[in-house]
């Protein structure tokens, strides 16, 4: 798919979901999760650290990760999990006029670009791990991810995801 006209703009339309529990046993060994938020239109994604999997960390962690640096969504596509439909969290979302979508259960192909971020997340925690193990925290070893993933010509829209984030196309060689 190649976006030849963008009807919405990036950070509109978000899907979350929670990676983990991940085998880590560095500093800050406690964070084992991510909350993986991706912009639908961009594909710019943030793997954000994740003390615990309740609906109020999450509200937390979405407002200090994304909100706080994009502004609200218009909508947020998430799973059925009981974390991410809590009730705190969707008084959070309608109090930010932020529309809340849940996939449907057992229907992973819903919420299939952030469900399909897990097995990336994973590939690219591998790979930090093997040469930096035991200097990195879990919240940088997270974040070496997202610069990694957000530095890809993404294969869904053929553009560089931090092109289309912030508007600016670089194209790598020129």
């Amino acid at each position: 798919m190649v976006i030849s006209e963008l009807k919405d703009q990036p950070f509109e339309h978000i899907s979350i979901d929670i990676a983990g529990p991940y085998r880590y046993s560095g500093t800050n060994s406690s964070i084992t999760y991510s909350v993986i938020i991706q912009d639908n239109l961009s594909k710019y994604i943030r793997f954000t650290p994740l003390q615990d999997t309740t609906g109020e960390t999450v509200m937390e962690t979405i407002l200090k990760y994304w909100i706080s640096y994009f502004g609200a969504p218009v909508e947020i596509l998430s799973d059925n999990a009981p974390n991410l439909t809590a009730s705190r969290l969707q008084k959070f979302c309608n109090k930010l006029g932020i529309n809340t979508i849940s996939s449907r259960s057992y229907h992973p192909q819903t919420n299939r670009a952030v469900e399909r971020s897990h097995a990336g997340l994973a590939k690219y925690l591998g790979t930090t791990m093997d040469e930096l193990k035991e200097d990195m925290d879990w919240e940088t070893r997270l974040s070496l991810a997202c610069l990694c993933y957000n530095q890809i010509i993404h294969s869904m829209n053929y553009y560089l995801v931090l092109s289309l984030t912030y508007l600016k196309f670089h194209i790598p060689g020129t």
